[in-house]
């Protein structure tokens, strides 16, 4: 698939401005004449210009249509342009190319650009194929919550929280982009730093609204069931805030935030949550 029929979006491939900045995973703003805004932070200036003075080559689309032949459009490849340019197609791609490929599943499945219904299948085939990753079983309860499914979204918040492992592919999708920047003109160091700064964690939101429901189903639900979404709220939270995602301090922050719901307006005879103990291993490790 050539990227030459498909527009540019203005500012995907460089560092997003404030006046424009998304949430991670979500689609770039681009102005209703569907310009690029001009940025008028300065901060955001000199981000860009120390990343240039640390070897980012911002690619442009020709660059990664031929990093993408280079490798045979793989799916890691497609990712990594598609992440890049905040391209849907690109990332619809790199799951046509290998349709079993958890990592790709996952990416869409994470993010809102797509239809419930879709994700909903996603993440379902990446339980199939990753039966451990609660991660997956995370995101079925939100997408059933957000439907209307409120029973299906119990029985899967309950699988999850019985599953060990904790899979979000934000490492994967790192150094996917920094070998596609390397392979466009970044030196290792900028590709590596703009990577990290840009890191995909669509995610996070998404483990946000799922927590927010459960606070509000628990203060409605009887004493001895709220004490249980509590626990399962607060186990949530600690995996991000003190497992293998706790590397990015945004899921750690996440995490913490997810963890304090657990313990608002407890009643003064609940029993206290138990997330993760402190001298007990993380979920998944």
């Amino acid at each position: 698939r050539s990227l030459r029929g498909v527009p540019d979006r203005p500012g995907n491939s460089r560092l997003p401005s404030r006046k424009s900045f998304r949430v991670p995973g979500s689609s770039a703003s681009v102005g209703s004449s569907g310009k690029e805004q001009r940025n008028d932070f300065p901060e955001v200036e000199e981000a860009e210009e120390f990343l240039r003075q640390a070897g980012l080559h911002h690619p442009s689309r020709s660059e990664l249509e031929n990093y993408l032949s280079s490798r045979n459009h793989s799916a890691e490849a497609c990712l990594a342009a598609g992440l890049i340019l905040q391209d849907t197609e690109l990332l619809k791609e790199a799951l046509e190319r290998e349709p079993s490929n958890p990592h790709a599943l996952f990416t869409l499945a994470s993010r809102e650009d797509f239809p419930s219904s879709q994700r909903l299948a996603w993440a379902a085939q990446l339980h199939e194929l990753q039966p451990e990753n609660a991660l997956a079983s995370y995101l079925i309860a939100k997408l059933n919550w957000e439907a209307g499914e409120i029973d299906s979204a119990l029985e899967s918040l309950e699988r999850a929280h019985q599953q060990p492992g904790f899979e979000s592919f934000a490492s994967e999708s790192m150094m996917a982009v920094t070998d596609a920047l390397r392979a466009t003109g970044s030196s290792p160091g900028g590709a590596a730093l703009y990577s990290s700064l840009t890191s995909e964690v669509p995610h996070l939101s998404e483990l946000l609204s799922l927590s927010r429901n459960l606070q509000g189903y628990w203060q409605e639900a009887p004493p001895g069931e709220a004490a249980i979404l509590r626990e399962q709220n607060a186990v949530l939270g600690a995996r991000l805030a003190q497992g293998g995602e706790s590397e990015f301090l945004i899921s750690e922050l996440v995490g913490l935030a997810i963890q304090n719901t657990a313990y608002e307006d407890l009643p003064q005879d609940a029993p206290l949550p138990r997330g993760l103990a402190a001298d007990e291993p993380a979920l998944g490790e």
